[in-house]
Formats: C-alpha cells, structure tokens, sequence
C-alpha cells in the first residue's frame, strides 16, 4: 500500500509540471502501420533493413526490392554480369539495387546475407506496407530476364528462377523514419514488456494515451524525456532514445543536466528522494573517450547499437539490479 502511495505521489508531481504532448506524434505513436514497422528491430538486421530505407528516403526514393526466394552471392555475380553483356539494361538495373541490398555493403565480418534475407521476408508481411509489385523475373539457367513475375523460363524451360518485387511503404512510416521517432517506439514496447510501469498522458477524451516525447515545465524552460516510466522497486526510470551516429561527450553531459533538473524538482515539489535510473540509448555508438563505468556510477546506462536487437533481456537484466 505504502509503494502504492508513492507511485501515485511521483506520478502526480510529474502532472503538475505541465506535461505537453504533440498530437501528430501522439498519433504515429499508437499507428499500427508504424507500431510494426519499429518492432522489426528487435529482429536480427531490423536496424539494418530501418537504416537502409533512411538512405533510401536521402536519395529520393522510399522503397526496398525483395525476392520470392534466397539466392547465394556468386549465383547473382553470373547473372549480372551475363545481363550486363546482354546489354539488358532496364532489368540489370533492378537487379544491381537488390543485389546491393543484398551483398554491397557488410555489416561485419559476420555479415549473415541469409539471416539479412529472412528479415526482409518478415518486413513484408507488416502492415506497413503500402504496396508489393512483383516487378521482374530471371531465369538463373540462361539469364533470360523479362517483366513481371513467371515461373518458367519461355527460352529454355527451366523453373530456376528468381523473382524481384518492389516493396513500398506507407507515409506514416517514412515520417517516423526520418524523425527518428521509430526508436523511441520500439523502447517504449520494449519497457512495457519488461514490466516498466510507463508514464503518459491522454490525447483525446476517448481516454488514448501517449507515452514518448513527453515535455515538462521546469522554472520556464522545457525539458523533454523521449520514454519514461516506474520501474519495481519504485525507480524512476528516464529514457533518452536517439538515432544518431555518435554520441559525444558533451551531448550526454547536455541530456544528464536537463535530467538532473527535472529528478531536483521532482524531489523538491514532492519532499521526497526518489530512486532514478537513466538511460540513454542510441542506434550509434558512445565516443570511446565516454567513462562508461563512471555513468553507470552515476545511476546511468548507456546501450548503443549492439544491444537494439536484444533490448528487451537487457532491460531485464538492468531492472533486477533495481
């Protein structure tokens, strides 16, 4: 009962410091379209496939090519270079943008192609889909290539084909691309899922609430948390999400100075010293020069890219160290 109070207490002192929320935001936020598109990085290379169609949108384009089936490297390698002698150009093109989708550039030296493959497969079926046209097929025995989808070569009978179709998205989703608002998305699930108590507000009289880019009133000034919730037991838990290369220095001093604001005025409005754990996680990564063990000393956790797949389990992990 006494815990009970208390988290009644924090959330109702965080009410008092005028939380605003951005009703467009608000709205992709609970968008089913773009819910799926954000849970899609807790699959191995989601974060890739979502990095991809940021480069895509760059260069005025909004789309993935994908194929009926898995196709290794050096059987693609015969084909392009047979299409390129053939001097089939309209079907070499496609062929080149999912090749390079493929194989042009390597995550690690363990870049699994197959694995990159199965996930693409899996953003298919999502509802972020606007559109999947089957748009060329090639024979893999004599390289014919011709438009739209067949299942049998008309030059030389084989079935050896392979199958490109052009994936489009919906608008919605190319918006929390390029906000970069698919991360704090994803977190939000992710804290959900773990048992992490989240802290929102309604948008509408029916009662919907939204959890992410949440803005208080601290003395005049406006500190914004992406994802915050109570953790068990009673923790404050605050969360910056950012989809960024690197992370300097002085970036994580910038968002540690606005939290510790708002932790003091919590404390102050309420006579209380609440527990807090701060977060900050990125699709980039930490500049080396960052003391990670001094933040985590500090009551900070600093994830980067390495952990986005796996974000739930080590959000476990970090609660029972509560």
């Amino acid at each position: 009962m006494i815990m009970m109070s208390l988290n009644s207490e924090l959330q109702n002192t965080l009410a008092a410091l005028k939380p605003y929320i951005d009703s467009t935001k608000a709205k992709l936020e609970l968008d089913n379209a773009v819910i799926s598109i954000c849970h899609i990085l807790s699959d191995h290379y989601g974060l890739f496939w979502l990095e991809y169609l940021l480069e895509s949108i760059e260069d005025r384009r909004f789309f993935l090519y994908s194929s009926d089936r898995y196709v290794q490297k050096n059987r693609l390698d015969s084909l392009v270079e047979q299409l390129y002698k053939s001097e089939e150009q309209k079907h070499l093109k496609t062929l080149l943008c999912f090749y390079h989708q493929m194989f042009g550039e390597s995550i690690s030296a363990n870049d699994d192609p197959s694995a990159k493959f199965s996930t693409l497969k899996k953003i298919e079926s999502l509802a972020a889909i606007k559109s999947n046209e089957m748009i060329a097929g090639y024979c893999l025995a004599c390289c014919t290539a011709r438009d739209g989808q067949f299942a049998a070569c008309s030059q030389c009978g084989s079935n050896d084909i392979l199958n490109i179709n052009k994936i489009s998205f919906l608008p919605e989703v190319k918006t929390v691309l390029s906000n970069g608002q698919y991360l704090e998305i994803y977190v939000k699930h992710c804290l959900r899922d773990t048992g992490v108590e989240l802290i929102g507000y309604p948008i509408d009289q029916k009662g919907k609430k939204a959890f992410t880019n949440i803005r208080y009133q601290i003395d005049g000034d406006v500190i914004e948390v992406d994802v915050h919730g109570i953790a068990s037991p009673l923790t404050l838990l605050l969360c910056e999400a950012k989809t960024s290369v690197k992370i300097q220095a002085n970036e994580l001093r910038r968002v540690e100075g606005l939290y510790d604001r708002l932790v003091d005025k919590i404390n102050t409005l309420s006579g209380r010293n609440f527990t807090v754990l701060r977060l900050f996680i990125i699709t980039g990564e930490f500049d080396r020069n960052i003391s990670q063990n001094s933040y985590k000393r500090k009551g900070w956790e600093l994830i980067d890219r390495k952990n986005i797949e796996n974000l739930k389990n080590l959000l476990k992990e970090i609660q029972v160290g509560l």
